[in-house]
């Protein structure tokens, strides 16, 4: 059965009834409906929200690790700037005098004996091939091993480098009266200043002064000069004239590169410089590189310092010209930023000690009521000044001499024994080239051809033991033979019959090339097939002989001593002190016994080529003490003598040498009319007596 209700309603206009049919749950159907949407929407706000959140957190997380890893890299930056501030702090306490790149402080950073492909180029440049100076890859590594970082340091001396920012000479006639570091040589185009043209020096002026090419604004007294400078009688621009008309206008004092005027502009690195090479061209790799050993942007002194306490600018005091009221100021400015003296008498006191010691008027000066003291010169020799004596001798490779006493000589070295055991051999012969002359046994002869020779790098069968060690060294700091050092003396080749050797002249020699002469094909061909053969075996003689000390009987011969520093077990000198060095003449007038069997030879030569240069003659006569020198003193010569000499040389001139690691290099050479001059039997000994060589010892006076 089927039942229908019907609802009757009447009409709004009520004009009757209608009928309708509602389903019952349809509201309900919307409202879930309606639900559903407002869920699906809060879900997909909420999705997104995760998604931004996740999106956020890794932005966060990646940004995180960056700033984690930069304040690593920050800090292995800042370690590697305290190692390197470290090793300067040190080097300053241990040796405040001088410094050298073979010093601790350098050599910690640097590759050690060849460029490494992966060193980092710090300045902005790759390291040229064969720079020993490269930086290195330092790796720093946690407590189980784990490798942290890497940092690299490179450490350059800027102080004597050229400053393109200051220096502005371009040739020596612009230096004329030292009023300013722009008369520092920027180029001459030649050997002096940076190795660069002229028109690459003019372009760097240009780019320096800008538009107007004048230092500061063309035509404008920029520095307010011209008053003083019109009639001061000095060159101030350098260019050859005094006080012309407008001087102290456009000047080069004008141009500040830590405060440019008008358009004048300032090298913020080498780098830049490299961009204005002639040509339009910049520099690249090698060239930039050989710039940036020679040149700097920092290196420049200012003229004036910075007055804290008056807050202005004041220009520098020479102390050696100062007033007193200038050195007073001084002094008492550097008292209120170092605070080393309490008392204002005490300062008065310095200022009057400084005044003293620079006069030479023997009056003591007084600032205030304080009086200074005179410089007092003290005549008592200091017993432990570092001075030694070695004897140059002839000290073999099986000398019972320790490492403290054993004096090297090349000469010794290259020809060591008799016997073709512990010898040198020949890596390789070059081919036939044009002949020269040579002295042969002190006799000048002709050489129809020549080759060149290679020695290998090591001895065959070296002695073991400090010495061949040591030597390996010396030459290697020497960097291989002198050039010369072997020239006219011979090279000895074992001819595999018996203990003979087969002689050839040298005519010249290279760090590690000999030059050697011969006149005929047979003797070319015993050379050449030396190499690789089982009579490979070579030496040099280059006629100085052993004794008691070294002497030579020949002209125009070289040798290389290397005397060490460390002359005493309980002695440990720094190994790169400088030394002022004698050659002292031991012969005297005794006699000495030739191996060329004729003598004795007795006397020695007053002249001495001590100049340390093989490839260059010169003449040192032996020091004299002459009767005119001990005037005034107690002291008289023997006998009414007026001058005796004193047995000994200045090498160098007087000039102080540097030590190599722990070694005194000293090169000398025989004089041209020395011994045997013309050969054995060209000098009576009459003469002889008079020219010999000398034989001699070092004594060293460190520096």
């Amino acid at each position: 059965m089927t039942m229908h209700t019907t609802f009757t309603a009447p009409r709004a206009d009520g004009a009757g009834a209608g009928h309708a049919h509602m389903p019952a749950r349809r509201p309900d159907r919307v409202r879930r409906g309606v639900a559903l949407l407002a869920v699906l929407a809060v879900l997909t706000i909420l999705a997104l929200m995760a998604a931004a959140f996740a999106v956020l957190m890794t932005v966060a997380t990646a940004a995180g690790r960056v700033s984690i890893t930069q304040m690593q890299a920050e800090a292995l930056a800042k370690s590697a700037l305290e190692h390197a501030q470290a090793l300067l702090r040190q080097d300053v306490a241990e040796q405040p005098g001088w410094d050298d790149m073979t010093e601790q402080w350098a050599t910690a950073f640097q590759v050690g004996t060849a460029v490494d492909d992966a060193a980092p180029a710090l300045d902005g440049m790759p390291a040229a091939p064969g720079l020993r100076a490269a930086p290195r890859w330092l790796y720093v590594r946690g407590a189980s091993g784990t490798l942290i970082g890497r940092y690299a340091v490179m450490l350059q001396d800027e102080a004597g480098k050229i400053n393109i920012n200051s220096a502005a000479a371009l040739s020596a006639q612009q230096q004329q009266q030292g009023v300013g570091t722009f008369e520092t040589l920027l180029t001459d185009g030649g050997m002096r200043g940076l190795p660069i043209s002229t028109e690459f020096g003019r372009n760097i002026l240009i780019h320096r002064y800008g538009r107007d090419r004048a230092p500061g604004q063309r035509g404008v007294d920029d520095n307010n000069t011209a008053a003083q400078y019109a009639a001061d009688e000095i060159d101030n621009n350098a260019n050859g004239v005094v006080d012309e008309p407008d001087e102290g206008v456009d000047e080069p004092e004008e141009y500040n590169p830590h405060n440019p005027a008008w358009d004048d502009c300032a090298f913020a690195s080498v780098q830049e410089m490299a961009g204005l090479a002639p040509g339009g061209t910049p520099l690249r790799g090698a060239a930039r590189q050989m710039l940036r050993n020679y040149s700097t942007v920092y290196s420049r002194t200012r003229d004036a310092y910075y007055d804290d306490t008056a807050r202005q600018w004041r220009r520098q005091i020479n102390l050696n010209a100062g007033s007193r009221s200038q050195i007073t100021k001084m002094v008492r400015a550097a008292n209120d930023t170092a605070h080393f003296e309490p008392m204002a008498q005490r300062l008065q006191n310095l200022v009057a000690n400084v005044i003293d010691y620079r006069d030479e008027n023997h009056v003591l000066s007084t600032v205030g009521s304080e009086y200074g003291v005179e410089a007092v010169c003290f005549n008592e020799i200091m017993a432990n000044d570092g001075s030694f004596t070695l004897e140059a001798e002839g000290t073999g490779a099986d000398s019972d001499l320790d490492r403290y006493n054993f004096v090297h000589r090349l000469g010794i070295w290259y020809n060591i024994d008799g016997t073709k055991y512990r010898s040198w051999t020949l890596a390789s012969v070059g081919g036939i080239s044009g002949g020269g002359r040579v002295l042969s046994n002190g006799v000048s002869i002709m050489m129809q051809h020549s080759t060149t020779v290679r020695f290998d790098d090591r001895m065959y069968r070296p002695p073991s033991g400090f010495a061949y060690t040591d030597l390996r060294k010396i030459l290697d700091d020497a960097g291989g033979w002198p050039a010369d050092l072997w020239k006219n003396s011979f090279l000895k080749l074992w001819s595999g019959a018996g203990a003979s050797f087969m002689y050839l002249p040298i005519l010249g020699n290279t760090p590690d090339t000999l030059q050697v002469g011969f006149n005929s094909d047979a003797q070319y061909q015993l050379l050449h097939a030396m190499p690789g053969s089982v009579t490979n075996a070579a030496r040099i003689d280059n006629l100085w002989r052993p004794g008691a000390s070294t002497y030579c009987l020949f002209p125009g011969m070289s040798d290389f001593w290397a005397f060490p520093t460390r002359y005493d077990a309980d002695v440990n000198p720094p190994d790169n002190l400088y030394y002022f060095v004698y050659i002292g003449e031991q012969n005297f007038n005794d006699n000495i016994n030739s191996d060329w069997g004729t003598g004795p030879w007795k006397g020695y030569n007053r002249l001495l080529d001590v100049d340390g240069d093989p490839t260059r003659s010169s003449a040192t006569e032996m020091e004299v003490l002459r009767a005119t020198d001990l005037r005034d003193t107690t002291m008289t010569m023997p006998d009414g003598t007026a001058a005796m000499d004193l047995l000994r040389w200045s090498y160098l001139d007087k000039k102080p040498v540097r030590a190599q690691r722990g070694f005194v290099p000293v090169c000398l050479t025989t004089r041209p009319d020395t011994g045997f001059v013309g050969g054995t039997r060209g000098t009576p000994s009459s003469t002889a007596f008079k020219n010999k060589s000398s034989r001699s010892a070092c004594a060293t006076g460190a520096w």
